[in-house]
């Protein structure tokens, strides 16, 4: 579990690098008495994420929120990087963990594998890994998006970035 298959598709980032994972919403719970149970113990988890770029671009309000839903959980690992052994190790799963997105991978074998990377709020190097049935995308204001539309939400911006980049570098005078 310690990297994702070279194969993995990296559409997600696309949209949802740099954005923030502020929280994961539980459907299906089946009680207190699941908590810290490993496999099955919730239908659904919603990530809410942040990502004040690509939200400011396309002119969302700023409690505007982009959803990922996986459906069908059946495992889910919170994994962070020991330097000394240069590898993940799995750590206590929490409802909650606060993650700075840099990189997203979704592997499809046998259902879909959801692997986000980042930092945690106490800049540790974390991977939260999700292995469900179906993850499907939306907006908080009930936009939904199959792969395609919610990859062009961050390729608009990166566009508009990437060209306003290239027209201060020309009036600057570089290359």
């Amino acid at each position: 579990m310690d990297a994702p298959r070279a194969d993995a598709d990296r559409r997600l980032e696309t949209t949802l690098h740099d954005g923030v994972l502020e929280r994961i919403d539980v459907e299906g719970d089946e009680g207190e008495e699941a908590v810290g149970r490993n496999a099955g113990d919730h239908e659904l988890l919603e990530l809410v994420i942040d990502v004040p770029f690509v939200r400011a671009h396309h002119e969302r309000p700023k409690d505007h929120r982009y959803l990922v839903r996986c459906e069908h959980v059946v495992a889910k690992h919170l994994l962070q990087w020991v330097e000394e052994t240069k590898a993940f190790r799995e750590v206590a799963w929490r409802d909650e963990p606060v993650l700075a997105i840099v990189h997203v991978y979704v592997e499809l074998q046998h259902g879909v594998r959801l692997r986000l990377e980042g930092h945690t709020d106490k800049s540790v190097w974390t991977a939260l890994v999700i292995d469900c049935a179906r993850v499907t995308l939306a907006e908080s204001d009930g936009t939904r998006h199959d792969l395609a539309s919610f990859e062009a939400l961050g390729r608009a911006y990166w566009d508009a970035w990437s060209a306003s980049q290239q027209a201060r570098t020309d009036r600057e005078g570089g290359a």
